[in-house]
C-alpha cells in the first residue's frame, strides 16, 4: 500500500496531508497527520464501528488506521499517523458542483439534502464536525450510476453527548476560538464564546446550501452579497472573519 503511494500530496495542509495509493484498479486516500489530529478522527470511527448493524451509511468507512512506518516519509515530519479510505471516484462536493456546469435544480436539492443527512448522522453519531464546508462532503457515483454522498474530515470534531445514555457531555473545549474555516465556520467558533453543539454545525451547512443553490458563499472578501449588507448579524461576521482571515494571509504584524 504504502509503496503504491503517489509522492505529490493532493492536499498538504497543517493538520494533515493526504495521499493517493493506487492498487490495481482501486484507489485510496491516506491521511497523514499529527497523533493529535488522528486521535480525534479515530474517536469518530470507532465509535462508528462499535454500533451495530449499518445505520450510518453518510459517514465515509474507514478502511485501515495506525502509525506511519519509519520508511514513509511525510512532508510533514509531524504528521506520524494514517487513517485509510476509498477514494476511487470521490470528489468533494464543491469540486463536484463546478465540473458540472447547467446542473439541475433538482440535483442541487438533492445536493443540499444528502449533506443535511450526514451531518445529521455525524450528530446521531453523538459529535459535532466543527468544520462543515463543501469540501468536507464527497460524493460518489456507484457502480450503478447513483449518487451517494459522504461526511468525513473530522479532524476538529469533538463528541456533545455519549451516544448510550443521550447524555451531553460535560468536556470544555479549549483553544478553539477561530478554529475552522473562515468562510464557514459559525460565529461562535470564531468567538470562542461558548462550546459548539449541533445547531452551530448546521448554521456551517446553511452557507453550503447558499453555495449548492447559488453557486457561491454570501462573503465576500470585502463585504457579503448585497442581500446580507444591511444585516447587523452580517456585519458581525464580515469583521470577525476578515480581520482573521487577513491576519492568516498577511500575519498579526501587518496589523499593528
Amino acid at each position: 500500500m504504502f509503496a503504491s503511494i503517489l509522492d505529490r500530496p493532493i492536499h498538504n495542509g497543517k493538520r494533515s496531508t493526504v495521499y493517493i495509493s493506487k492498487q490495481e484498479s482501486e484507489f485510496f486516500a491516506l491521511k497523514a497527520s499529527s497523533e493529535n489530529v488522528w486521535k480525534k478522527e479515530m474517536e469518530v470511527y470507532r465509535t462508528l464501528q462499535s454500533i451495530p448493524g449499518n445505520k450510518f451509511t453518510r459517514i465515509q468507512e474507514l478502511l485501515a488506521s495506525g502509525e506511519l512506518p519509519v520508511f514513509f516519509k511525510s512532508r510533514d515530519s509531524l504528521h506520524k499517523f494514517y487513517i485509510l479510505t476509498r477514494y476511487n471516484n470521490l470528489r468533494d462536493v464543491k469540486t463536484w458542483l463546478s465540473r458540472i456546469p447547467g446542473l439541475s435544480e433538482a440535483m442541487r436539492f438533492k445536493a443540499a439534502r444528502e449533506t443535511l443527512l450526514a451531518l445529521k448522522e455525524l450528530h446521531l453519531l453523538g459529535f459535532v464536525s466543527r468544520d462543515v464546508k463543501m469540501e468536507n462532503f464527497g460524493v460518489h457515483i456507484t457502480k450503478d450510476h447513483r449518487l451517494k454522498f459522504y461526511v468525513y474530515d473530522f479532524e476538529l470534531s469533538q463528541k456533545y453527548k455519549d451516544i448510550e445514555t443521550g447524555k451531553p457531555t460535560v468536556q470544555k473545549i479549549r483553544g478553539s476560538k477561530g478554529f475552522g474555516t473562515t468562510e464557514s465556520a459559525p460565529l461562535v467558533q470564531m468567538t470562542g464564546s461558548r462550546r459548539t453543539f449541533p445547531v452551530d454545525d448546521v448554521e456551517g451547512w446553511f452557507y453550503c446550501l447558499y453555495h449548492i443553490l447559488c453557486g457561491s458563499i454570501p462573503w465576500d472578501i470585502g463585504w457579503p452579497e448585497p442581500e446580507f449588507r444591511r444585516s447587523t448579524y452580517a456585519t458581525t461576521y464580515s469583521g470577525i472573519r476578515y480581520f482573521l482571515n487577513f491576519i492568516y494571509v498577511v500575519g498579526p504584524r501587518s496589523v499593528r
